[in-house]
């Protein structure tokens, strides 16, 4: 178990500082044949060489790069980013939306229950001394940690791999200066959803632990929601903010 003191008192979790994962990282050797292959069309390109196992991991890696390139530029810009499949890399937050929403608010500890890919938690800590990150996917969790320590060598990062936001919550009692959240808008089948209520995690029933942790909670969500009907549901709703961004 490892200390986190988030400036008010010391409590102890299975969260763990970001660190690098040494299977994410190329050799020199692979680097040459990443960086000759970068801006190749990568479909043929599998079709036309023989390839080592070990090629197609790299040219599977580029060909998810290519992908991100205006949404995603700074981790596009660093040759070591190890991603994960595709399904995170359409759901996460662009740079633009991040930066947008890490410029609302700045203190000592901002704990953010959906990490995902770490778009978030990255701006988050350029404004927060600590920032906490919880990821219920532990492979994605992973990959999460090991990119940020690449891009965000000396912010101050935690990440709990595995668990829920509730599972999470039912052990913490730090208090911290925003609790940050961007329910998944899919059930178990995959299907879409709108309502609060059908997001994972479920912030209408966490709102009072929430609210025992913090003062200021930011939601992001689906643009078809019924603002009236999320305020009546929430409650203690100061702001409504509207940003459209890919």
């Amino acid at each position: 178990m490892r200390a986190i003191d988030c400036g008010i008192k010391l409590n102890y979790y299975s969260i763990e500082p970001i660190s690098l994962h040494n299977s994410f990282l190329l050799s020199e050797e692979e680097l040459l044949f990443f960086r000759k292959h970068l801006h190749d069309d990568i479909s043929k390109l599998s079709l036309q060489l023989k390839l080592t196992q070990r090629e197609k991991e790299i040219l599977w890696r580029i060909s998810r790069r290519q992908k991100i390139e205006k949404k995603l530029p700074s981790f596009y810009n660093h040759i070591e980013i190890y991603y994960p499949e595709s399904i995170s890399l359409e759901q996460c937050s662009s740079e633009a939306t991040a930066l947008f929403k890490s410029s609302l608010f700045s203190g000592y500890c901002v704990l953010d229950l959906s990490a995902g890919m770490g778009v978030d938690g990255l701006f988050f800590s350029r404004h927060f001394q600590r920032t906490l990150l919880v990821e219920p996917n532990r492979s994605l969790a992973e990959i999460t940690a090991h990119n940020l320590k690449l891009l965000a060598p000396d912010a101050t990062v935690f990440i709990e791999k595995g668990k829920t936001a509730a599972a999470f919550l039912e052990s913490f009692s730090t208090r911290v200066d925003l609790i940050y959240v961007d329910p998944s808008r899919r059930d178990d089948t995959g299907k879409k959803v709108f309502k609060l209520q059908d997001c994972e995690p479920n912030v209408i029933d966490l709102m009072p632990q929430f609210l025992n942790l913090t003062n200021d909670v930011l939601i992001k969500t689906s643009p078809l929601l019924d603002i009236t009907s999320v305020c009546e549901s929430v409650r203690f709703v100061k702001k409504c903010l509207y940003f459209i961004g890919k």
